[in-house]
């Protein structure tokens, strides 16, 4: 899988988070276009048309920043 690319303000959003699970969808570059911080992943998560992760998962791989021009 590919990066998942994130704006800065939104993964301060998450880092912060206490919730369980980031409900996500992307678009066709791998970057999060909208994105749900819950602990009911039933009630959001929706297979084949978004994404989830724990948020610690999420957490660990968003503190590896790229900054491009």
């Amino acid at each position: 899988m590919d990066a998942i690319k994130i704006n800065l303000i939104n993964a301060y959003k998450i880092n912060n988070s206490e919730k369980d699970f980031i409900v996500y969808t992307l678009d066709k570059n791998n970057y999060v276009t909208s994105y749900i911080l819950t602990n009911n992943l039933h009630r959001h998560y929706k297979q084949g048309e978004n994404n989830f992760k724990l948020i610690d998962i999420f957490k660990q791989q968003i503190k590896i920043i790229n900054i491009y021009k």
